[in-house]
């Protein structure tokens, strides 16, 4: 059975899903789908993202993110097992500007919601975190499009977050809240499909 931290968890992300639908509904407009990375090695150190962008007025986007990040399983000779990830969702708006024929410049609000899990165990201990937060950054980035259909990007997001942890280690439990600012040095490099 599922502790009540992992069914408010599930809780939060079902929420979120169900919100998609209601977003996609508009048509005649202007869309964009890609993949982005903040690192071409594809270690655990690194992640990923897909996005969706629709236009809901002009040289004004709606825009959905799905990051995914740090999922590792270790299982060692020492009996130990560990299993990490961290999966996210965005939700914001960009307003584009054109710097030339091909080259945009967009901004605008993000708001995000993420998920870390960690689960351990060691000599017949268990330690589980989890860690939800949510926060809103502001999308800096520049597109590149080549045609009609391809394009490239780079973007950041400063952001501010506030976090809520609790662990379970062998049966004792404890709980964190935090409050974060970035100025992120991290730049994401998007493939975009338009159409």
């Amino acid at each position: 059975m599922l502790n009540r931290h992992t069914r408010f968890l599930l809780f939060c992300l079902l929420l979120v899903v169900l919100q998609v639908p209601a977003f996609a509904q508009q048509t005649n407009a202007r869309k964009e789908i890609g993949l982005g990375f903040t690192g071409l090695n594809f270690n655990s150190s690194n992640s990923f993202s897909a996005f969706y962008k629709k236009e809901i007025k002009e040289n004004v986007y709606r825009r959905l993110s799905f990051l995914v990040g740090n999922i590792n399983l270790l299982n060692t000779s020492n009996d130990l097992t560990r299993f990490d990830a961290s999966v996210g969702f965005g939700i914001g708006r960009e307003k584009r500007k054109a710097l030339d024929e091909k080259l945009w410049f967009y901004s605008g609000p993000q708001w995000t919601l993420n998920a870390l899990i960690v689960a351990a165990k060691e000599n017949q201990r268990t330690s589980n975190t989890y860690n939800l937060s949510t926060g809103i950054g502001y999308i800096l980035g520049l597109q590149h499009n080549f045609n009609d259909r391809w394009g490239i990007n780079l973007e950041t997001i400063p952001s501010l977050s506030v976090s809520y942890q609790w662990d379970n280690r062998s049966g004792s439990e404890s709980e964190n809240f935090s409050a974060n600012a970035f100025l992120s040095n991290t730049v994401r490099v998007g493939i975009v499909r338009r159409f």
